[in-house]
């Protein structure tokens, strides 16, 4: 079932990583 889901899990976590930090930069500039 894990088998070669290595490189698609540590894209998914850096695609989240990247959204959560875009989405905490817009949430900043919203709020002033």
């Amino acid at each position: 079932m894990k088998q070669n889901v290595g490189g698609i899990d540590r894209i998914l976590r850096i695609v989240i990583g990247i959204a959560l930090i875009a989405w905490g930069y817009v949430e900043q500039n919203w709020w002033g």
